[in-house]
């Protein structure tokens, strides 16, 4: 525990360590949620499994637990043994630590075994209530990127459906009144056979002609920084084409000069969270373009795969590959951070063929 730095690491040494100094084929850490005003549930943290008969499967679903304060609950039957410690942080039930011994010949746990179990269980309670804050940290981010990527999306078709187009009718009346200008500079005049009169109504009307057509230059700046505000929100080919349409125009981009890209999708329409969306948009554009910098393939592969729990990323290349020991680059510390963002992971590593693998996913709630 004293050497473990992440609190993401925490439930899982925490497990690792029980399951190994019991002998246990199973120890499971769950988290106490509430429920209702007179019951509890527990939601699976972290599993430890090792050397499991096949008919002793987990139940992975939410499971009651109703008495939680009890500290050392032992039950036992042939081939299965449990102790159910709960865990408490000031005074407060925060989780249960389930230690199981199963098959035909494992021994039961001795009176000393779940003494220190039990020990061990009202001393990890900071431990764990750090873990869970940590989560919910996780949690949170996850959330504000979630609901920043769904503003910036209604932000950007805003901008472009309603402040875009006033803009450029704008430009377009301003251009109008420049040739009207100019049109009525010449007929002023010849109308005034070039007296003194007349020079200084071309002059005025030059004037005009010059301010307006600073003011003209002065709105496509506008216009054009517009369009680099609305490009940085979001995408455009995102909101223009959809998902699947957005990549493949990408990799059509990249199938060029030597590299050909070839494109798997879901044969179903995508309805995900723009978030998501924008994560996955940049993670496969930024492993195309390491594989298309730096890894001298001639073939390259992205397959995107949907399940129930989010978005699974794969791009394959036949290049040079990169040495195990390699420091990753900008572009895959760019992919990292995305993905993080979301609770997601992007890992690269060497094929066994040849060439790099990136793989990605990006947890989110799908029904598929």
């Amino acid at each position: 525990m004293a050497a473990t730095l992440s609190p993401e690491l925490i439930a899982p040494t925490i497990v690792e360590t029980v399951a190994q100094a019991m002998q246990a084929q199973r120890v499971t850490l769950w988290q106490a949620v509430m429920s209702g005003e007179a019951d509890q549930a527990a939601k699976l943290l972290a599993l430890h499994e090792t050397a499991l008969p096949v008919a002793a499967p987990l139940r992975r679903r939410r499971a009651s637990v109703r008495d939680g304060a009890a500290l050392a609950l032992f039950s036992a039957k042939k081939g299965k043994y449990r102790v159910v410690c709960a865990i408490q942080h000031r005074a407060q039930p925060i989780g249960w630590l389930i230690a199981e011994r199963l098959g035909a010949d494992v021994a039961a746990f001795s009176a000393a075994e779940r003494a220190n179990l039990a020990q061990f269980a009202e001393q990890i309670g900071p431990a764990l209530n750090l873990a869970l804050g940590f989560n919910e940290v996780l949690h949170s981010r996850e959330q504000l990127v979630l609901a920043r990527e769904e503003e910036r999306r209604v932000l950007r078709r805003e901008l472009h459906n309603a402040i875009g187009p006033s803009l450029a009718a704008l430009d377009l009346r301003i251009g109008t009144l420049a040739i009207l200008t100019r049109q009525l500079t010449e007929q002023v005049g010849k109308a005034a056979n070039e007296n003194t009169a007349g020079l200084t109504i071309d002059a005025a009307a030059n004037t005009l002609s010059a301010q307006t057509g600073e003011t003209r230059q002065q709105l496509r700046k506008i216009i054009a920084d517009l369009r680099r505000i609305i490009y940085d929100l979001r995408p455009a080919l995102l909101d223009e084409l959809g998902l699947v349409a957005a990549i493949q125009e990408q990799v059509m981009q990249f199938s060029q000069g030597g590299l050909s890209v070839t494109l798997h999708t879901p044969n179903a329409v995508l309805f995900l969270p723009a978030a998501v969306e924008v994560a996955a948009y940049k993670i496969i554009i930024e492993a195309l373009s390491n594989v298309a910098r730096h890894a001298e393939a001639t073939q390259a592969e992205v397959s995107i795969r949907i399940a129930p729990s989010g978005v699974h990323l794969d791009i394959m290349d036949n290049g040079k590959g990169i040495a195990p020991d390699q420091r990753h680059g900008v572009g895959l510390g760019s992919m990292h951070e995305v993905a993080a963002q979301l609770g997601g992971q992007v890992s690269a590593a060497p094929r066994p063929a040849g060439g790099t693998q990136v793989q990605a996913f990006i947890p989110c709630k799908i029904a598929v």
